[in-house]
Parts: structure tokens; C-alpha cells; sequence
């Protein structure tokens, strides 16, 4: 198939299909770079979710190689490419009602327990998860004793 491409689009091809490797130490080194530059805690269970996303970025700059990408970070700490990095292993993805399937299981929970509970919305950027939190809670609820605005009284 790659035989009536011209050559340059032949390598193109081969570097977008080739699957680079992510050895273990390269990849406890990418854990140990984002802990360090954003608070960050990687386990190992993310580690396809890390090579997809910086796999994107080697491939942009023109690297086959985890070890080299990792160099070149380190060697210039105030490099652009660092925020590239943390945007790549971050979600960067705000929305009313993300992940909705949680929402009906949250107002099911809300609507059997009784006495108190709290929510927790951990890095919302604009805030978009904690309104669909309180917005769930809110209808869940309902306007009884046990309603948002009965409970904020008591605080």
C-alpha cells in the first residue's frame, strides 16, 4: 500500500502508525515530571490514558522516542513545550452535567440517605460540575426539610 505514496509521505505514514515504546522507567519519569510541575499523581492504571496523549506530542514535534521527548523537557525547564505537556495530561474539559451518568445515581443516593452528607467537586475550572451537583441535589430533594435551602439555613 505505502509503495505508490511518494517517499515523503511513505515515512509520514509509518511514524503515524508506528507504536513507539514507553518503557516502565520512562514512564515513572513522566510521573515524577507532572508531580513535580503541577501536584499531579499519575497511577499505573493511566498508563495508556499518558502514552495517547503524549504520544500526540512526540509525534508533533517530530520524535520517535519517549527518552528523547523527556530530554529535551528537562534540559530546558522553562520551555513552552512544559505547558504542552501538563495540557496533555490534564482534562481540560468543563461542562453542566459532564459524565451524566453519575447525576441520576447521585439524586438516587440523595433521596435515600437521611441525616447528613457532604459533596466534594475537586478542580472545577469554571464551575460547571459543582451547579449540576447542587442542580441535582436541588431536584432530588425537593423543597422539604431535607431541601438545599432548608439545609443552607442551618449552616
Amino acid at each position: 500500500m505505502t509503495s505508490s505514496l511518494p517517499s515523503g509521505q511513505t515515512s509520514v505514514l509509518l511514524q503515524m502508525t508506528q507504536r513507539l515504546a514507553l518503557s516502565d522507567a520512562h514512564f515513572r519519569r513522566i510521573c515524577q515530571l507532572i508531580y513535580q510541575r503541577a501536584g499531579i499523581v499519575l497511577a499505573d492504571h493511566k498508563r495508556d490514558m499518558v502514552y495517547n496523549r503524549l504520544v500526540r506530542r512526540l509525534r508533533a514535534l517530530g520524535l520517535d522516542d519517549f527518552g528523547r521527548y523527556l530530554s529535551m523537557l528537562e534540559a530546558n525547564q522553562n520551555s513552552a513545550e512544559w505547558q504542552a505537556f501538563i495540557n496533555a495530561l490534564t482534562t481540560n474539559l468543563t461542562a453542566f452535567f459532564r459524565e451524566a451518568h453519575h447525576f441520576p445515581i447521585l439524586a438516587e443516593h440523595a433521596r435515600r440517605r437521611h441525616g447528613e452528607y457532604r459533596v466534594w467537586s475537586a478542580a472545577a475550572s469554571t464551575g460547571e460540575e459543582p451547579y449540576s451537583i447542587a442542580i441535582t441535589l436541588a431536584d432530588a430533594l425537593g423543597d422539604g426539610p431535607r431541601s438545599l435551602e432548608s439545609i443552607r439555613q442551618r449552616y
